[in-house]
């Protein structure tokens, strides 16, 4: 007569295999690398592209670039410290640097687009430019001039001694803030 329990399969996960073990340090050294890359980038990029006053900032998209990579080795070492699979880890990775990618460009990518922008205007102080659309006193007019890198420029501005500027007149660019130029009769 035939026995009356029968071997049932235990419910849960599989035994993991001797392999699974092997490749664990491995995956964890990959995303300790990629975590130390992000890193160097940035201690690279603030190293290179000092932030020396208010208005100037370093290049952003190194910035972000580079918190995404620490977020994706962060991401793959809490996969791997968790348990994950080495699928897991890669897509728990991939996700931690397309959130930081999307928070870095979506909404600190905005601010430090303007930092960089009047960092960049910084260095407009000092130039010469011509008015092309006639400054009035206490108004606001317009001026043309070839910034640093060779690019012409045409930006609004305002006079600083509060004097009106005719079209043509050369100008020097003394001070710049987030819409305007400040700019005085050249000498």
């Amino acid at each position: 007569m035939p026995h009356r329990c029968s071997i049932l399969p235990v419910r849960g996960r599989a035994p993991k295999s001797p392999n699974a073990q092997l490749n664990q340090p491995k995956v964890v050294a990959v995303f300790l690398v990629v975590f130390a890359a992000g890193f160097g980038t940035t201690l690279a990029t603030l190293i290179l592209f000092p932030a020396t006053g208010a208005d100037s900032a370093p290049p952003r998209t190194a910035l972000i670039g580079a918190a995404a990579l620490m977020s994706a080795g962060l991401g793959g070492l809490i996969g791997a410290w968790a348990g994950f699979g080495g699928g897991g880890c890669w897509a728990l990775a991939v996700f931690a640097a397309i959130v930081t990618l999307a928070l870095g460009y979506g909404i600190t990518g905005p601010y430090l687009r303007r930092r960089q922008e009047l960092a960049e205007r910084a260095s407009y102080v000092g130039l010469t430019a011509t008015v092309t659309r006639t400054v009035p006193a206490g108004g606001t007019g317009e001026v043309s001039f070839t910034d640093r890198e060779g690019t012409g420029r045409r930006l609004p501005a305002k006079s600083a001694d509060a004097s009106e500027l005719p079209v043509s007149a050369e100008v020097a660019i003394t001070g710049v803030d987030a819409k305007f130029v400040h700019v005085c009769a050249a000498d």
